[in-house]
């Protein structure tokens, strides 16, 4: 990863343990209305986690490490239809396989040094919202695969390498603009958002011109 995609990417990890570590309502108040909440906690997590993982083994410490894979693992322990009550908006709220997954990401924020400010989730919620998933396009440029519970991006989602590589290009430098940007200003969040959603316009333009000179 180059720095502005992983000060981005490192951004949606430090998101995503916090949306985890906060108290349960509020941890399913950040996922759109609509979508299987709890699963969405996990996937995220999980997506993030497995895309930052050259910085996590390059740059964290062991006990940094270990905190992270031990959440990851926890969240793993839990999956399966024999433990499917575990994957209710009430089993967020009151079991104690979620309280231990909530410390496990309250230690990893901790020792992270991401503690911080207490989650906005109505600010978490309004950026998942509109930037909840990236297109395929990007998840095949960036090559970011999604945690466990999570499916891989389908070719049927895109209309061909070139197009693939067109678009995602263009997503790729502007999100990696917008992450630059962001951080400037204070908001990575916006900055990526920003970015992204001009970088696709650019994206599609470039495939659009490449598309009449083939034709």
């Amino acid at each position: 990863m180059d720095d502005t995609t992983g000060e981005w990417v490192l951004y949606e990890l430090r998101q995503s343990l916090r949306a985890i570590a906060a108290p349960g309502p509020i941890a399913l108040n950040c996922v759109p209305e609509g979508a299987a909440k709890a699963d969405e906690l996990a996937l995220d997590y999980g997506h993030w986690l497995e895309a930052s993982a050259d910085w996590v083994r390059a740059e964290c410490t062991p006990e940094q490490r270990s905190t992270l894979e031990a959440l990851s693992s926890s969240l793993d322990a839990m999956s399966g239809q024999e433990r499917e009550e575990l994957w209710t908006e009430q089993a967020v709220i009151e079991s104690q396989e979620w309280m231990h997954v909530r410390a496990l990401a309250s230690s990893a924020l901790k020792l992270l040094g991401w503690s911080g400010e207490p989650l906005d989730w109505k600010e978490y919620r309004t950026y998942r919202d509109t930037h909840e998933r990236l297109p395929a396009a990007i998840a095949a440029e960036l090559d970011l695969r999604p945690g466990a519970r999570g499916a891989a991006p389908s070719e049927s989602r895109v209309s061909g390498p070139k197009r693939t590589s067109l678009v995602g290009l263009g997503l790729v430098l502007g999100a990696g603009f917008g992450a630059a940007l962001g951080a400037a200003l204070g908001n990575v969040g916006v900055g990526v958002g920003v970015g992204a959603g001009l970088g696709l316009v650019l994206g599609v333009y470039l495939d659009m011109q490449d598309r009449q000179r083939a034709g």
